[in-house]
């Protein structure tokens, strides 16, 4: 049995913890937060576990096997390494990092320690992106040629918060903490997904309109990216911080040579269009953090690597960062590094 210490009691911490529940061989013994009233609260309410507020304390401790990091992501490469380190398995909240340098002391220690570290985005493992893997597998929409992306917020990742007022999620507003804006955290799912199913980008470029900075430099409010994969095919993908709409929008339209793979990640809804035949399945909204967990355990029992590992979340992470570089050099396109 696997001892979990799950590090950081915010909102992704709370999506994680039902999955350890289901998993047969590993329980969660620790809440780790820097706040003692919400490690506390957290650990009373989840019950059998115990409360702490140092993650130190977890690594000098050798009946924690496995570490849950959900922190925000200027701690995910220095913790990721301590743990691997101290010889615990690692599952690491997504994006994988800051940037490519941190991407690739994560895969290094991890290399070294010999244990599993797996980014937990949960997208690659939501119902509905598993029903679309097997739809184009099936062949069911021919070879595809292109992908058009649009992730839309209405207002619900407003950096901006009035003065004095208590805010849990105000390191986001700060680029230092948080790498960027919405195309580097909820983007991060968008374009692993088209990814997973278009293979790799060569190059992209890109344009944005930065949103009110104040005192700290502005994020992007609306961005818009077009790719070049390697295989040849396309992608336009756009991005909207506050869109004035009623819904979050994460969408992927996924075009075939023999008709077109409609996919919502936030409705959990897939749909498909061949000329006039349309079918559609209703997969039940996001998702994924269950599934994620389990496939994570897999991992940890046969050493396989995971579906969305260290070097899978760095290539991610390099195409966002060469957005941000095309867009911030007017436009020109970029080639994504490596870690």
């Amino acid at each position: 049995m696997h001892n979990v210490a799950l590090i950081g009691a915010g909102s992704a911490g709370t999506w994680h913890q039902p999955g350890w529940q289901k998993v047969p061989d590993a329980r969660l013994a620790v809440v780790v937060d820097i706040d003692p009233e919400r490690a506390s609260d957290r650990a009373a309410k989840w019950g059998g576990v115990a409360p702490a507020t140092d993650y130190r304390t977890v690594l000098a401790d050798p009946g924690i096997t496995i570490c849950d990091i959900c922190l925000p992501h200027s701690l995910h490469a220095p913790i990721a390494v301590d743990c691997l380190r101290a010889g615990k398995h690692v599952l690491l909240e997504k994006p994988i990092a800051l940037n490519l340098a941190e991407a690739a002391a994560i895969i290094a220690a991890e290399k070294e320690s010999g244990k599993v570290l797996m980014v937990a985005e949960n997208c690659y493992y939501a119902p509905a992106v598993t029903k679309a893997a097997e739809i184009l597998r099936a062949g069911t929409v021919g070879e595809l040629h292109d992908v058009r992306g649009r992730l839309e917020y209405p207002g619900l990742r407003a950096y901006v918060e009035p003065e004095g007022a208590a805010d849990p999620r105000a390191w986001r507003r700060d680029v230092r903490r948080s790498g960027g804006g919405m195309v580097f955290d909820g983007g991060t799912h968008l374009v692993s997904v088209a990814r997973m199913f278009m293979g790799e980008v060569e190059s992209v470029a890109a344009m944005e309109r930065a949103g009110p900075g104040g005192e700290l430099p502005a994020h992007e409010d609306t961005f818009h990216a077009i790719t070049r994969f390697s295989s040849g095919a396309c992608g336009a993908f756009d991005f909207v911080s506050d869109s004035g709409g009623e819904e979050v929008l994460v969408r992927l339209s996924l075009l075939g040579t023999g008709g077109v793979l409609e996919l919502d990640l936030w409705s959990g809804t897939v749909k498909v269009i061949r000329f006039k035949e349309i079918a559609e399945y209703a997969l039940g909204p996001w998702g994924g953090f269950a599934e994620e967990i389990a496939h994570f355990m897999e991992c940890v029992r046969t050493g396989a690597e995971p579906r969305s590992s260290a070097r899978d979340q760095s290539r991610s992470l390099a195409l966002v960062l060469a957005a941000y570089e095309s867009a911030r050099k007017g436009g020109v396109p970029v080639r994504p590094g490596t870690a």
